[in-house]
């Protein structure tokens, strides 16, 4: 049988998604002179809390229909019928998206939600409505990413970085908002992104309720809930452990630290994002002869994405010394470290594929939880002991034995699957 070849199309593709998001997703990094300027440590660890918050919300709120929206795309080989049933997903996502928001502004009217540490009122609405909007604004990319368009979604997420970065430099500088400032802009960036995915659902999909679609939507995306706040814990467990234990300035610094790594970040989730699709189309006409040796390229791209961008971060570091304020030099330290933990954390990307094409969808929060309870206990051990570098450590360890446990569940996969080409919806023997 002769495999569908797709590894040339998705480098193309890794390399417009690696330029978008350096662009889009690298304005935290890009405006890192303007916000370590206009807030104080203590406020840049407000800022890293909320982006736990980012991390969590918009999945909860819309039961996870996005990783659905994302994976049934694939079930359908006719464009329409292919349509029809996506609209019947992004259709309740988006009543959930716009529900929770709300439902999180009556809650803090009533005064349910009074503080959440460092972040007031005012912060916890723009944050909501920017989880929701973010939760909104996924359909458009989901659909051009799976789709292999990958320049139609540059443009997509460039237009959202022109209006956040007009915004953070309008709200910081002209009208030195601090804090609110800084989430206002990210709430009027994702808001925008919202609006554009609406108009696309309007116009390329359309409107439909399906309630067993959605029931079956749901039994596949509700899983990820926890998978995601699994996830979402365990880039987040350290921030709220240096919280917890009194390391404010700590976390500002570690906060830093982890904005440096985003290259590696960008690298891995653009070669995620181009090799993802042609990997589930490879099992999709090719059947189980073709997983192996495309889950081998996938890998491999991997390593040489996170690795790659590693060593970028550590050549340039020295160089951000001269654009940084000196009150934040003591991060610099923390990126050497806390970029291998990442490095061995991204390869858990590369092997949940495999159980993504089963839609084997329970394993994946059960192995996810099982690591979030390690790096919960050695962030308990290590951080009131060794601060930063304690939640590094923990964090660390707890990253490679998630990516540990999902390649041993991933491979026995591989060996045991028996689904052909010809059984697109999953229904075979799950092969773990």
């Amino acid at each position: 049988m002769k495999l569908p070849r797709f590894v040339g199309r998705a480098q193309l593709n890794g390399l417009v998604y690696l330029s978008s998001s350096i662009v889009s997703k690298g304005i935290s990094v890009l405006l890192l002179p303007l916000y370590t300027a206009k807030l104080s440590k203590t406020q840049y660890g407000a800022y890293g809390l909320a982006q736990s918050i980012f991390w969590i919300a918009p999945t909860v709120i819309t039961a996870a229909l996005g990783s659905a929206f994302g994976r049934f795309f694939f079930d359908d080989k006719e464009p329409e019928q292919r349509d029809r049933r996506l609209a019947a997903i992004a259709t309740p996502l988006l009543l959930f998206a716009i529900g929770g928001a709300l439902l999180f502004d009556l809650l803090l009217d009533f005064g349910v939600i009074s503080s959440i540490f460092e972040l007031d009122r005012v912060s916890l609405r723009l944050i909501g409505w920017t989880c929701a909007s973010v939760a909104i604004g996924e359909i458009p990319g989901t659909y051009l990413r799976a789709s292999e368009r990958a320049f139609a979604y540059a443009t997509y997420s460039f237009t959202v970085f022109l209006i956040t970065a007009a915004a953070s430099l309008f709200f910081l500088v002209q009208l030195d908002l601090g804090l609110h400032g800084l989430l206002g802009a990210m709430c009027l960036g994702q808001a925008s992104g919202a609006v554009i995915s609406i108009v696309f659902v309007h116009k390329r999909l359309g409107w439909r309720w399906d309630s067993k679609l959605l029931r079956e939507a749901l039994n596949y995306s509700v899983p990820f809930i926890p998978h995601v706040v699994g996830t979402a814990l365990m880039s987040s467990i350290d921030r709220w452990s240096l919280e917890r234990y009194g390391f404010r300035e700590d976390l500002g610094l570690f906060t830093l630290a982890y904005q440096l790594t985003l290259p590696i970040q960008l690298a891995t989730s653009a070669w995620n994002d181009a090799s993802s699709p042609g990997f589930l189309a490879a099992w999709r006409d090719g059947g189980d002869a073709a997983v192996k040796p495309a889950l081998r390229r996938v890998v491999t791209g991997f390593l040489l994405a996170s690795g790659g961008a590693l060593l970028l971060v550590l050549a340039v570091l020295p160089l951000a010394r001269l654009f940084i304020n000196p009150k934040f030099h003591a991060a610099f330290s923390l990126v050497p470290y806390l970029g291998l933990s990442l490095v061995v954390g991204t390869l858990f990307s590369a092997f949940i594929n495999v159980l993504f094409l089963r839609k084997n969808s329970r394993l994946i929060p059960v192995l996810t939880l099982a690591s979030v309870a390690v790096n919960l206990a050695l962030n308990t051990l290590l951080v009131p002991r060794y601060g930063a570098m304690g939640a590094i450590g923990a964090t660390g360890v707890a990253l490679a034995a998630r990516t540990f446990l999902m390649y041993v569940f991933a491979l026995r996969s591989v060996r045991s699957g028996t689904t052909t080409s010809s059984d697109p919806s999953g229904s075979a023997p799950e092969g773990v």
